[in-house]
């Protein structure tokens, strides 16, 4: 899909995700080559066999853990976690075929931690559902759903 030269000897929590629509295919990922962290974006028209150029997806630094749904074939929407001074947040990004982006929405507040987990998102019946887990310092660990309408 894209070589973008970020090696890493162990075991990654950043893996890629994919997402459908009939033989139009969006995929997201997080990469760290040359200690840039980057969530990037592409979209393939033949079913995975090629893939258009990347798209960045992050505004601050990242942490990466991403997910991606495809509403239509021309069109997908990215959550990752960015850090921020207190923390880090939950945001989702849509991005297009053509390589345009749409401005980043926060979620939430969440922590840092691996524990934190990763965002998983669906559509359905014209709204877009954003799931993850939430833990607080000294209170049980929760799961937490959002969702919003999508033109």
């Amino acid at each position: 899909m894209h070589d973008d030269g970020w090696e890493l000897s162990g075991c990654p929590v950043n893996g890629p995700a994919v997402a459908a629509a009939g033989r139009h295919v969006a995929i997201a990922w997080f990469t760290d080559q040359g200690r840039m962290p980057r969530v990037l974006a592409a979209f393939s028209s033949d079913g995975g066999r090629t893939f258009s150029p990347p798209v960045r997806l992050n505004g601050d630094v990242t942490l990466g853990r991403v997910d991606v749904v495809m509403p239509s074939a021309d069109r997908a929407f990215v959550s990752f976690i960015e850090r921020t001074e207190p923390g880090a947040r939950l945001v989702v990004r849509e991005v297009r075929r053509d390589g345009t982006a749409g401005s980043l929405a926060t979620v939430a507040p969440i922590s840092r931690e691996r524990t934190s987990g990763f965002a998983r998102m669906a559509m359905a019946q014209g709204r877009l559902f954003v799931t993850w887990t939430e833990v607080p310092p000294n209170a049980p660990t929760r799961v937490r759903a959002a969702s919003a309408a999508i033109e």
